[in-house]
């Protein structure tokens, strides 16, 4: 499944999706030199020991709270790859986390989790 840039337009389901999981949580997992260190990366390794850690800590971080965002993801993932949240919530397991760290390691979230992450410090 491809899915397109992430835009301005993203950042309001985002916002939703983070409101339900909690800024604090976000920021106990991914710190800003974290982030900075693994932007630093993305044109390199993105298989890195901090890359990995990251989104695996975001991926464990959004499976927890599956059932509070479970629609909102399902919308976001939608529209990022322009079909149906119906289609999203019918994938397999496998292909429906790979689309969650497909997200996660766009280098478009990962300027999005810096500029939030600053926020919280």
């Amino acid at each position: 499944m491809t899915l397109r840039v992430l835009k301005a337009s993203d950042v309001f389901p985002m916002i939703q999706i983070i409101n339900k999981i909690g800024i604090r949580n976000i920021k106990d997992i991914v710190t800003p030199e974290q982030i900075k260190e693994f932007q630093k990366n993305k044109d390199g390794d993105n298989t890195s020991i901090l890359g990995f850690n990251i989104v695996m800590e975001f991926v464990g971080l959004i499976l927890d709270n599956l059932p509070l965002i479970e629609q909102d993801l399902y919308k976001f993932l939608a529209g990022l790859a322009e079909t149906s949240p119906e289609e999203i919530r019918d994938l397999d397991l496998g292909t429906f986390t790979n689309l969650i760290v497909d997200v996660i390691q766009k280098p478009e979230f990962g300027d999005f989790m810096k500029a939030v992450s600053r926020l919280v410090k």
